[in-house]
């Protein structure tokens, strides 16, 4: 949420395939590949002692994805807190499985966008009561597309045949 202080961090990590066990299932497990993805956040004062801020970002290198977050809190008073917060993700991914008898149009992707908007609010009227409120938005917009369309046209036509001969 943010402190009185500025803090932040920045960090690069890596996941090697061998860091991970061997499965038994025949499956191939998606732990079993190379990985890494950056980090970062800073966080601090806006208002000393009322109005704080919080970011950060994360990237994985190998997904295309893009994820940031953003938080305010507010505290006019010892017995009132506000937080206002927002995070924005977005990914594209393509299929990576193709087996050799597969053709390059049977992959499919898929894209992501989730958004999520929140603000609450809580107040301490006294040692034995208190009240929240809290609003959230919340959006999660996806879509499976082929990773690669096929340029051929689709005939509406009554009684149109399909050419297979190429």
């Amino acid at each position: 949420s943010g402190t009185s202080q500025f803090h932040g961090q920045a960090s690069y990590q890596l996941q090697s395939a061998g860091m991970s066990a061997d499965l038994n299932s025949g499956i191939r497990s998606r732990y079993e590949q190379d990985r890494s993805w950056i980090n970062a956040n800073l966080g601090g004062p806006v208002v000393k002692d009322k109005l704080y801020f919080y970011g950060s970002y994360f990237r994985p290198e190998k997904s295309t994805r893009n994820e940031g977050f953003g938080k305010l809190t507010f505290t006019p008073s010892q017995s009132i807190l506000l937080n206002l917060s927002y995070r924005d993700s977005k990914r594209v991914e393509t299929g990576t499985e193709f087996l050799s008898n597969q053709s390059p149009t049977t992959g499919s992707g898929a894209e992501s966008r989730l958004k999520i908007a929140t603000a609450d609010a809580s107040w301490v009227i006294n040692s034995r009561s208190y009240a929240t409120l809290t609003v959230t938005r919340f959006e999660n917009q996806t879509l499976g597309a082929p990773d690669f369309a096929a340029d051929v046209e689709v005939s509406a036509t009554p009684g149109a045949r399909l050419d297979i001969g190429g």
